[in-house]
């Protein structure tokens, strides 16, 4: 099971390798950001009842911004590697197969 989703996501990753890792830095970043302000919150003894609650509307957001996110990449990423299998002559096509 592990290396048929391996061999299949392997060429869509590389094809849009920058994206995936666009994708990856944007969503490190907004979680990075929104930690620093929680652990304001929890210092400031007044406001830590904010915390659980802010938590939970943050990452109910996050969730699917980073699957639109990674999502996009894949697409990218199939578009791609269309168009690097579309290019190629078709002798060397028939020769992959």
């Amino acid at each position: 099971f592990f290396a048929a989703i391996t061999l299949a996501f392997f060429p869509i990753f590389t094809a849009n390798l920058g994206g995936f890792l666009m994708a990856y830095l944007v969503v490190f970043g907004i979680s990075l950001v929104f930690t620093l302000l929680m652990q304001l919150l929890v210092v400031t003894i007044l406001l830590c009842w904010a915390v659980p609650i802010l938590a939970f509307a943050f990452y109910a957001y996050l969730y699917p911004l980073s699957a639109a996110l990674y999502g996009e990449a894949y697409r990218v990423g199939l578009d791609k590697l269309a168009l690097k299998k579309a290019a190629e002559p078709p002798a060397a096509r028939k020769k992959a197969r």
